[in-house]
């Protein structure tokens, strides 16, 4: 072909990973193109950053309080991170999820996962917008 295999298919700019990746369009169709996405490195930053929040122990604290201190943090990587391949920049707040359950379960002594499940979809539905990634859908 006219182009010469360099064998570098990808490059990390300002945080975003660009490389070839499908792209879904219209009703089924799917091409391949080079487009960006949050990149690896950016991906361990953000959970390093949640569990460096989480080290400290919030367990005299609310979950409100603990919302207080992230969603400025969470509110700037969903800005940021999710202007190109939404679905793939919101991914990583399923870890903050699983840490907020975590949270739950040692603040209310849970210990079975139907009772936590249930904990944590009441306060879903009493506090929708209590963490900032809540909105967009990660929940």
């Amino acid at each position: 072909g006219c182009f010469a295999q360099t064998g570098h298919e990808s490059f990390t700019f300002l945080s975003y990973t660009f490389q070839p990746r499908t792209i879904k369009v219209g009703m089924g169709n799917m091409f391949l193109g080079f487009t960006c996405a949050i990149s690896n490195q950016a991906k361990t930053s953000i959970i390093t950053a949640i569990k460096a929040i989480f080290r400290i122990r919030f367990s005299g604290q609310t979950l409100e309080t603990l919302a207080a201190t992230l969603n400025p943090k969470i509110r700037g990587w969903v800005n940021y991170y999710t202007k190109f391949a939404r679905r793939e920049g919101l991914r990583v707040y399923n870890y903050l999820n699983e840490q907020i359950w975590k949270w739950i379960a040692r603040k209310c002594k849970i210990k079975y996962v139907k009772a936590l499940y249930r904990k944590y979809e009441s306060i879903l539905e009493e506090t929708p917008d209590l963490f900032y990634h809540w909105k967009p859908g990660v929940k």
